[in-house]
């Protein structure tokens, strides 16, 4: 678990906390606030989850990650050398 993760998880719960208070309070603009907040931690959680993927696929396979990435650079190339 990276920190990624871990700040996700904190902004998932605190968008949570204050969904429920907004819902409490009939305050849409703190329900919206908290559904925002929510899906920002989702996302960080995912990117770190997505890292810590990239590097355990590294580590284990280290010559098939240079491979698909000597291949998306040479694809990146070709199309952006396109005019």
């Amino acid at each position: 678990m990276n920190t990624d993760q871990i700040i996700g998880n904190a902004k998932d719960a605190t968008g949570k906390v204050q969904d429920s208070f907004g819902a409490a309070t009939g305050n849409a603009d703190w329900q919206a606030q908290g559904k925002a907040r929510q899906l920002e931690g989702k996302l960080q959680e995912q990117y770190g989850q997505a890292i810590d993927c990239a590097r355990n696929v590294t580590a284990d396979k280290p010559f098939t990650a240079l491979a698909i990435a000597g291949g998306v650079g040479f694809v990146l190339g070709v199309l952006l050398s396109r005019s």
